[in-house]
């Protein structure tokens, strides 16, 4: 299982700045890095089109959770975020993920709207398995 992903680490998401404070559907949510992200057979792996890859064994994630949490709060973002917390060699560490982000047009009132989109919760069931 693969796909596209807007993701940021925990630190990344305590620097944004006022300009995320209130999200609105024609804008992303926040997040640092865009790429693929891939269900292999013993990780998942993150590979950023900035050159950013991470690999996170299934063994190491101490915690999933979809929803909103103190450093990734509501107000930054219509989407509940992916969050997953997995233990590194120096420590633990927490990333968001925002899988399958779009927008599907939607026609209401002769008008065409943006409705965004993500594949979240099939992802949290798929890593619920792995893990």
């Amino acid at each position: 299982m693969k796909g596209r992903v807007l993701f940021a680490y925990e630190e990344d998401i305590k620097g944004v700045g006022s300009g995320w404070q209130f999200y609105h559907i024609f804008k992303k949510p926040p997040h640092k890095h865009e790429g693929h992200v891939i269900l292999g057979r013993d990780a998942l792996k993150l590979k950023g089109d900035d050159g950013l890859e991470a690999n996170i064994p299934y063994g190491k994630i101490k915690g999933l959770y979809l929803g909103f949490d103190e450093i990734f709060k509501r107000r930054m973002s219509i989407f509940r975020p992916l969050r997953i917390r997995y233990q590194t060699d120096g420590g633990k560490d927490t990333v968001y993920l925002f899988v399958g982000f779009h927008r599907a047009m939607y026609l209401f009132s002769l008008r065409a709207w943006p409705i965004p989109k993500t594949k979240n919760g099939i992802w949290l069931d798929a890593l619920k398995r792995k893990v």
